[in-house]
């Protein structure tokens, strides 16, 4: 979460929903609103935020294999996102 909430202040979005990404495996309590750990409106909006910009460089470059593992890693988000008891 601490390297997601870095990325986020250097307005890296797709970084930070990735370090997110790799914090949600490690514990699934950041998408928990009853717990004490909830992240889950700061992560929607992060991965919002990541998904526009995958979007628009995949659009430019269709080719671009990062966006392409970026745009599978918040597609995985999304699908946290919807199963978690907080969002």
């Amino acid at each position: 979460m601490l390297r997601g909430d870095l990325y986020l202040r250097k307005n890296d979005a797709i970084k930070s929903m990735q370090a997110y990404r790799q914090a949600i495996s490690l514990n699934s309590d950041y998408l928990d609103k009853k717990t004490s750990v909830y992240q889950g409106k700061k992560i929607k909006n992060m991965v919002t935020e990541a998904q526009e910009k995958i979007k628009t460089a995949l659009a430019a470059n269709p080719d671009d294999s990062e966006m392409k593992k970026a745009r599978k890693d918040v597609y995985y988000m999304l699908r946290r996102l919807a199963g978690s008891c907080g969002s």
